[in-house]
Parts: structure tokens; sequence; C-alpha cells
């Protein structure tokens, strides 16, 4: 018979399973299993080492990206895969090619940055949107920060729809003397009011309003006419519909990753069991090492 050469390695395992992996390794044939030889500190830390925490934690962080930007991508998927479609077969040199799982895992993090700016620019949209409340002031060619002059006061405001205007002026006439009351737009739900008085009978012209149900409008911050307000706003509000678009756009196209993101998932997963299983034999006190390991 001819002799080969050996085939050495070490094997270590669960000392439980021992008797199992004997048993198994018998099957393939004619196996030498010897006892380990003496091994130095170092070799003996290479196989007993414990799991990177560090890496296993960012193994981790990348597995719950993948999962996150799957979920994101979904609704921008062109083409729907059926509830219980068959996921395609990939070899082992597919499921583990580094530069494949880069880009996959590199596709997820560009899929969650693009969708937190499509989160922030329609939160934009929301607040610009509540703006238009300029809108029934828009006839008004009034700084909407003004307040009146050295001897006047300015207010704007609504009352109910249901007042009588006519009736509210004769009021504040009541109350305070000559005052300006002019309705600068009505709707459903409110008339829309400037009201000019002099400065010693504000109280009065307040108190008279007050009891019509009138309510001041206040525009913090803001400068300039209701028209020179809604003008800048629509300007702002078509560039966000600009830019929703680019960004739907880019995230319909990443979703055409999502197959290559899902193959990385799963790479992800198969690592993190490794790290895993590596770490319980590192403590689990309870392993044995077989030297001396080969066929004939």
């Amino acid at each position: 018979m001819a002799i080969l050469k050996m085939k050495k390695l070490r094997l270590c395992g669960i000392a439980e399973e021992q008797t199992q992996l004997i048993r198994e390794l018998q099957l393939l044939g004619s196996v030498e299993i010897g006892s380990p030889e003496a091994l130095t500190g170092a070799q003996q830390t290479q196989i007993f080492r414990a799991g990177d925490s560090s890496s296993a934690d960012a193994l981790s962080r990348t597995s719950a990206a993948l999962a996150s930007a799957l979920e994101t991508l979904k609704q921008y998927e062109t083409k729907k895969g059926g509830l219980f479609s068959a996921r395609p077969e990939k070899t082992l040199d597919e499921l583990f090619d580094d530069d494949a799982y880069s880009a996959a895992v590199q596709a997820a993090q560009d899929a969650l940055e693009t969708q937190d700016a499509r989160s922030r620019n329609q939160a934009e949209k929301s607040r610009l949107s509540a703006l238009r409340g300029f809108v029934p002031w828009q006839t008004l060619d009034l700084p909407l920060e003004s307040n009146g002059t050295q001897h006047t006061r300015v207010l704007i405001g609504t009352v109910p729809a249901q007042t009588g205007f006519d009736a509210l002026r004769e009021a504040v006439y009541e109350a305070a003397g000559e005052a300006q009351i002019e309705m600068v737009s009505a709707d459903q739900q409110s008339l829309y009011l400037l009201v000019i008085v002099y400065k010693g009978a504000y109280d009065a012209a307040a108190s008279a309003l007050r009891e019509s149900g009138f309510t001041q409008t206040c525009f913090d911050g803001v400068t300039g006419t209701a028209a020179e307000n809604i003008r800048l706003t629509d300007e702002k509000l078509a560039a966000c519909e600009q830019e929703d678009k680019r960004l739907t756009d880019k995230l319909t196209a990443l979703a055409g990753e999502t197959p290559a993101i899902r193959l990385a998932a799963d790479r992800c997963t198969q690592e993190i069991a490794k790290a895993q299983a590596a770490d319980r034999l590192a403590h689990s006190g309870a392993d044995v090492l077989f030297g001396r390991l080969g066929s004939v």
C-alpha cells in the first residue's frame, strides 16, 4: 500500500459532543486521531480566543442597517415580488464576495440617509404649507410686522364669520371714538379685519373688539406684506417639491439593489452566528482538542 502524506490539523469542539464527533470522523475513512501536542500560549490564544466584542457590535449594527434599508426600500420597488416568491440560489463564492458585500452595505447606508433627507424635506413642506395662513391677508398692503405709528395702534385679527360687521364697527366707534376698521377678506369661518385706532383709545377699542370675539393675529418673526410672504413661501414649496422628486428617484434606483442588500443581510447573519459560536466555545469551559488529525 502506498504511503501518503498525512494532512495534519487541529480540531476543537464542545466536550459533550466528543463521542459523536469521533464517530463522524471514523466514518470518513482511515483517520488517525491523537492527543494534542503541547501548544504555546500564542497558539492557545489563537484557538480559544474570545469573540471580538467590537467586531460583533459592528456586525449587529450592520445587520440592523441592512434590515432597515430593506424595509425602507419596499415602498420604492417598481416590481413587487409575490408573497411566496422563491429566493434566487447563490453560490458560496457569491455569498462571500467581499466587494459585492461592501457595495451592498454602502447602498443600504445610502438608502437610509436618502430616506432621512426626504423625511426632513417633507417636514419642511408641512411647515411651509402651514404658512399658507397668509392667504386671507394677501390684499393687505401693509407689512405684517407693523404695529402702528407714534399716535396710532394697528391690529389685525379675526372675528367669527357670523359677526355683523356693521354692528361691530358701530360698537367700536361708540367705545373709542374715531377708528378705522376694514374687512380685508372673509371665509366660512372668519372675517379678517384691519383696525387702526388712536393710542389713547386703544383700551376701550380693544374691549369692544373682545366682546365681539375678536382674536388678534400675530406673525412672529415675519416681515413684509402677506403677498410678499406668499410668493416667497410658494418658491420654497416648489423647491421642496423638486427635491422630493430627486430623492424619490434616487430611492427608486436604490430599490434595484434590494437583492444584493438581501444577500448581504444573509451573509451578515452568518457572520454573526459564526462570531457567537466562537464566543460560546471560548467561554464554555468545556472544550476538547484533537491533535494530528488526518486521513491516508
